[in-house]
């Protein structure tokens, strides 16, 4: 599902290219891509019912649904249990996508990881820093590659990360 950009991602598209051919979902299909590419579907994504729709009309048969991106792993999961093919259930990807319930599973299975509270509001932003004590990260809880997340050093700075939280909820 979906491509990228192509310094980051032209070797693996190539690597998979080279197993079988490449269906791609996505909104776009750069140039650099179309060499690699059996078949594009202008489809967002997300759109798991469209996206079967399609590859049972086209008659796709397919080997393994993969994506790039951290945002599309539980759609993954939905299209690869619905053709039959291996890959990680909806409630893995579900944990690996959300940073509270991944850490409960470390929990449960005796996996260290640093102090960490989930904080919903504001104020429980602020309350959570002073108890694990400065300096510390303040992640949201399911974006990825480290979008929106903060070293706070200072008691000041989880007061400005909700500043920034606000607006950008506003924009």
């Amino acid at each position: 599902l979906d491509v990228g950009n192509q310094f980051y991602r032209e070797f693996a598209l190539a690597s998979l290219a080279r197993q079988a051919p490449v269906i791609l979902v996505g909104k776009s299909l750069p140039e650099w891509a179309e060499r690699y590419v059996a078949h594009w579907v202008d489809i967002d994504p997300e759109q798991i019912d469209e996206i079967a729709t399609q590859v049972e009309t086209l008659g796709i048969d397919l080997l393994l649904i993969v994506t790039y991106y951290e945002f599309y792993v539980e759609a993954v999961a939905l299209l690869s249990a619905r053709f039959g093919l291996r890959g990680n259930t909806l409630d893995t990807a579900r944990v690996s996508r959300d940073k509270c319930l991944m850490r409960e599973a470390f929990a449960r299975h005796g996996v260290s990881s640093p102090a960490s509270l989930l904080a919903l509001t504001d104020a429980e932003i602020v309350a959570a820093a002073r108890a694990i004590g400065f300096p510390v990260v303040i992640k949201p809880r399911k974006l990825a590659g480290s979008i929106g997340v903060v070293l706070a050093d200072t008691e000041q700075a989880p007061v400005s990360y909700t500043h920034l939280r606000a607006h950008e909820t506003k924009a």
